[in-house]
């Protein structure tokens, strides 16, 4: 085989990515352990204020340094995933904030109180609110809710994936170092190979930190192609949607329902 030299092409963008994700997964057992640690603690957290809650209301407003680290860590020890979990992650630790320390430390209870002196001064105007600790159970348990999910899709993907979807890739990896099939009869025969980002127009070449593979249609057959491979020249085709003419692969961040 022959190899043209590979064109000077920045592929700095998406790096970060790929690095993130690669020192947390060498961690993943760690990171999982911490997940579940930090979940049960909230809950513990808001079930033991829940009862002292009752002899000093006041006491909610005390949490605020160990709430804020743990929903931190929380958000911290998934977000990475994919980028579901990182949004449920982000929008449960809000909801957990608010329901666990915001809606006490606001001034929700203040306008609370007004209302309730307005109803019995006014005759013609009665403002009504709910009650400070519905509100605050409401998005306690919406916070929960996203959470628990976030931890649902994280783990077990396949328990939220319509029965009998694609669950694995669709085409093979294309490698110059196990397939054979191009190298022909004869075994004298050159084959030259260029980089396939080589084949990409220059606006596609600083988008392609987005995918991790792209489909690539070699000798016939598609291919999902790494973006530092080489592929052979005279056969290769970048295969594009019909409408937009985009590129089509599997981003480096996936949406936490397929596994790659």
């Amino acid at each position: 085989m022959k190899k043209q030299n590979k064109p000077k092409i920045n592929e700095d963008r998406g790096v970060f990515i790929d690095e993130v994700q690669r020192w947390f997964l060498k961690r993943n057992t760690f990171w999982l352990v911490i997940t579940f640690l930090v979940l049960a603690s909230i809950i513990i957290l808001q079930l033991s204020f829940t009862f002292l809650t009752g002899i000093n209301p006041h006491i909610r407003l005390a949490i605020y340094p160990i709430l804020i680290p743990l929903l931190l860590l929380f958000v911290f020890s998934i977000f990475w995933r994919n980028t579901i979990t990182a949004f449920l992650s982000l929008a449960g630790a809000t909801c957990l904030f608010v329901g666990m320390y915001y809606a006490y430390a606001s001034r929700y209870e203040i306008i609370q109180s007004m209302s309730s002196s307005l109803s019995h001064t006014a005759t013609t105007t009665h403002m009504q609110l709910p009650p400070l600790a519905a509100v605050a159970a409401f998005y306690f348990l919406m916070g929960l809710f996203s959470a628990s999910l976030c931890v649902g899709v994280a783990f077990r993907p396949s328990f939220f994936r319509a029965k009998g979807a694609l669950t694995g890739l669709p085409y093979p990896v294309w490698s110059t170092n196990d397939d054979p099939i191009y190298m022909g009869a004869n075994s004298n025969s050159v084959l030259s190979l260029i980089p396939v980002q080589s084949l990409l127009s220059f606006g596609e070449r600083h988008l392609i930190s987005n995918y991790k593979y792209i489909q690539v249609m070699i000798g016939g057959r598609i291919y999902f192609v790494s973006l530092d491979e080489w592929v052979p020249q005279s056969t290769t085709y970048i295969i594009r949607e019909k409408d937009s003419g985009s590129l089509v692969g599997i981003p480096k961040v996936s949406d936490g329902f397929n596994v790659w």
